[in-house]
């Protein structure tokens, strides 16, 4: 099964991390897709662009860092109250 995660925009260029996760078989949930580092909370995958995206919405509106990180409002306001508010 293979995953995708959005990374921090390189040079306006969108930036994902491709990986092909391994399942296994457990006795009682039958078969899960085993963990990975990068998704784990505290795992410091998503700082930069967390870090990035703080920068900016104290700068600017919502609507123009949503453009700048290439997402929508919405989901950067999510992402923002998910992890800070």
């Amino acid at each position: 099964m293979e995953r995708i995660w959005r990374h921090l925009s390189f040079f306006e260029r969108e930036s994902y991390l491709h990986a092909r996760l391994l399942r296994e078989n457990c006795a009682q949930c039958r078969v899960k897709t085993v963990n990975v580092k990068w998704t784990q909370p505290d795992s410091g995958f998503r700082l930069p662009f967390e870090a990035m995206t703080l920068l900016m919405v104290k700068q600017m509106p919502f609507v123009v860092a949503a453009k700048l990180m290439q997402t929508n409002d919405d989901a950067l306001m999510a992402e923002i109250s998910r992890r800070y508010i």
